[in-house]
């Protein structure tokens, strides 16, 4: 499932990479952290709320996935329009071209996860996939379109990418329809929009600001260098690197149904799970900063001589996965025992480290200075866990 979905999104990189040059992509990877932050304001809150939820009370499944479903209308509709223009100040990117990733990136792809994440909950990871697949499929075809047919401009990538997103949508939204046959189904009540707006604005305010240290790098790259072919290199290489982190990814979400269980009788309880999983994080996440290592190499080879410095900039991060599977393991009992306010509390503390790192490194350091500015977040947060 996680691993159709970072095809996904590799193949989309790959094909803009070679399509639009290293220049136009930095602006590219610009808007593409934009629409993150986006989705994590609009759609990840709703998606860990439904799975907690229905990992508690399956009754409740059908409730609160159509009222997480109906609010994230809402949302994305009101902010579809503002981001939009916020987008289009970033060199080469139209208001078109942000209101085509917004689409594809927000509406779609969060509405399908928000649906799959009733499966989750149920531990039904087929179901999940069933779902999902789809429009990983339907964006995996817009990036064939876009490396064949050299697509040179972002807006015309984007609207490619809208198509091919949609397509996949509605094929998932039939199957949903389908799966949900014969199923006792309950409105949304009052109730479940208060149930999923409590903890709805936690998680969201948490995805949020853990999605804005992710990104505000490459944002302020941007910014301050502009189409500098080394802001394309830096955003594709920290992509790689969360692209190759799937398996860690997979193994959070496997685990948060046990640790929502285990959470209700306490923290300490949800402590117990995490330590029993630990291990495996740390097993994981050194795997995975292996794999790095080793196909750095091919990195210059498929993306080709414009992007400088590619390699230096991926084997900068290799270690990034195995510092994060210790943060994980540490910092996801709290979400399981009810907690998250104080996981999203670490977190702000995290960002503040990463926009100051960032303004002070960036202008001296260029990508490496955001380079060093990630690792000092993560350690920061580390030491607060």
């Amino acid at each position: 499932m996680y691993a159709l979905r970072a095809a996904a999104s590799l193949a989309f990189v790959l094909a803009t990479s070679r399509s639009l040059g290293a220049s136009r992509f930095g602006s590219l990877a610009a808007l593409s952290s934009l629409t993150s932050l986006a989705l994590a304001a609009t759609i990840s809150g709703f998606s860990h709320s439904v799975t907690q939820v229905v990992a508690q009370d399956t009754h409740e499944a059908t409730s609160i996935v159509s009222a997480a479903t109906r609010a994230i209308f809402v949302l994305t509709a009101g902010l579809a329009v503002p981001f939009a223009l916020l987008s289009s100040l970033l060199p080469g990117v139209s208001v078109w071209a942000a209101l085509s990733l917004f689409a594809v990136d927000v509406t779609v792809t969060g509405s399908a996860e928000a649906r799959s994440s009733r499966y989750i909950g149920q531990h039904d990871f087929r179901g999940a996939l069933t779902l999902l697949a789809p429009v990983a499929i339907g964006r995996i075809a817009a990036a064939a379109v876009v490396w064949g047919t050299h697509v040179r401009t972002i807006e015309a990538a984007t609207v490619v990418a809208l198509v091919g997103g949609a397509a996949g949508y509605a094929i998932s939204f039939g199957a949903y329809v389908r799966m949900d046959r014969g199923v006792e189904r309950h409105r949304p009540g009052r109730h479940s929009y208060r149930l999923l707006g409590r903890r709805g604005v936690v998680y969201t305010g948490g995805n949020l600001i853990g999605r804005a240290s992710n990104d505000i790098d490459k944002v302020y790259l941007s910014a301050s260098l502009g189409e500098a072919p080394s802001v394309g290199s830096y955003a594709i290489a920290y992509r790689l690197a969360e692209y190759a982190s799937i398996p860690m990814t997979a193994l959070s979400a496997a685990a948060y149904p046990r640790l929502f269980r285990s959470g209700a009788s306490g923290i300490d309880a949800a402590r117990s799970t995490a330590r029993s999983l630990r291990g495996r994080y740390l097993a994981a996440g050194i795997a995975t900063s292996v794999v790095i290592v080793a196909v750095s190499p091919l990195a210059v080879i498929v993306f080709g001589d414009s992007y400088p410095s590619l390699q230096r900039y991926l084997l900068a991060l290799a270690m990034l996965p195995t510092v994060r599977s210790v943060s994980n393991n540490l910092s996801e009992p709290l979400t399981g025992a009810g907690r998250h306010g104080l996981r999203v509390a670490v977190w702000t503390a995290g960002l503040i480290v990463n926009v100051a790192a960032n303004a002070v490194l960036i202008p001296r350091h260029g990508a490496y200075g955001a380079v060093i500015a990630t690792y000092a977040t993560e350690l920061a947060q580390i030491l607060l866990f």
